[in-house]
């Protein structure tokens, strides 16, 4: 069941939160324990809960490190699952589940989607 609430830390049964860490965001369980995410990038953006397992970012591939975000760094739209942090690209996502797409797109507001692209 999609989230309500797309844009809170926390997923909607509570169970995990997403820790702002600037491009090095992870998700933790209710007792503290983090998941190790694997985007396959050294950094990492991660937004909003899909569901109750599914966790919404960016990967951010280049040169850099922290916050820096130059013309030569590449950032892809992931999803993230726990408890085993696996994340896939939203376009492998999509191509490989047309319903997960459909999830993704229409659980967020239209202005936020332009806001989010608009950092990247």
């Amino acid at each position: 069941m999609p989230s309500t609430r797309p844009w809170t830390r926390t997923a909607p049964d509570g169970a995990w939160s997403i820790q702002d860490r600037g491009l090095d965001d992870r998700i933790v369980s209710q007792d503290g324990e983090p998941v190790r995410t694997r985007t396959g990038t050294p950094r990492r953006d991660l937004r909003w809960w899909l569901d109750d397992s599914t966790v919404v970012g960016i990967a951010v591939s280049g040169p850099g490190a922290g916050q820096d975000l130059g013309p030569d760094n590449s950032a892809t739209l992931v999803t993230c699952q726990v408890p085993d942090g696996t994340c896939t690209s939203a376009a492998r996502s999509a191509a490989s589940s047309p319903e997960s797409a459909h999830l993704l797109i229409n659980n967020v507001p239209s202005r936020r989607v332009r806001a989010f692209a608009r950092a990247l």
